[in-house]
C-alpha cells in the first residue's frame, strides 16, 4: 500500500500518510488514480534505504510525479568502532563466581589469585568481598596490565564470564 503526501505551494503539508477515505469534502480519495491525485495535489511518496553501517538522516526531495525520501549515511570510521569497544566495555559487568569460572577456564585463575594474595590489603578485599566485577575498574586494569593480559583477552574473558 503506497503512501502519499499533500503539496501546497511546492512544501509538503500533509504526509506522508496512506490515503484518506475522505479529503476536504472529497469520497474516495484512497480510490482515485494517481493522475487524479496529482490533480488534488497529492503526490506518492517512495522512501529508497541505503546500504551504510550508520543511518545519519534522510533527503526528501519532490518531483512533478512523486517524492522521494532517501536515506542518508556512512560506514563507521575507526572512531566509531572505538567508541563502540569503550561503550561496550563500560558495560561489561560479572558476579565475583562468574569471573573466577571464567579465569578457571582461561587457566589464568592461578595466576590472578597469586596477584591478589601478594598485593595490599585493599585489593584483597575488592576480590572477596566484591558483589559484582566491572571490566573498567582500575583494579581490573592494573592487573591485566601487570600479568600481560591484553584487552582483546581481557574482553573475552568477560564475554565468557557472563555466559556462565
Amino acid at each position: 500500500m503506497k503512501r502519499y503526501a499533500l503539496i501546497k505551494n511546492g512544501v509538503i503539508t500533509e504526509g506522508p500518510i496512506f490515503l484518506p477515505k475522505n479529503w476536504e469534502n472529497i469520497s474516495g480519495l484512497d480510490l482515485l488514480d494517481d493522475n487524479q491525485l496529482k490533480a488534488l495535489g497529492w503526490l506518492p511518496w517512495r522512501f529508497v534505504e541505503i546500504n551504510a553501517e550508520i543511518i545519519t538522516g534522510t533527503i526528501v526531495e519532490i518531483y512533478d510525479t512523486e517524492i522521494v525520501e532517501t536515506q542518508t549515511g556512512r560506514n563507521r570510521t575507526d572512531e566509531d568502532i572505538q567508541e563502540s569497544l569503550i561503550n561496550l566495555r563500560k558495560n561489561m559487568s560479572v558476579t565475583p563466581l562468574q569471573i573466577r569460572r571464567a579465569l578457571r577456564k582461561k587457566d589464568l585463575l592461578n595466576d590472578i589469585m597469586t596477584y591478589i594474595n601478594s598485593s595490599s590489603e585493599e585489593i584483597i578485599e575488592a576480590w572477596e568481598y566484591a558483589i559484582q566485577i566491572d571490566r573498567m575498574n582500575p583494579l581490573i586494569i592494573e592487573a591485566s596490565n601487570i600479568l600481560g593480559i591484553s584487552d582483546d583477552t581481557l574482553d573475552d574473558i568477560f564475554v565468557l564470564a557472563s555466559k556462565l
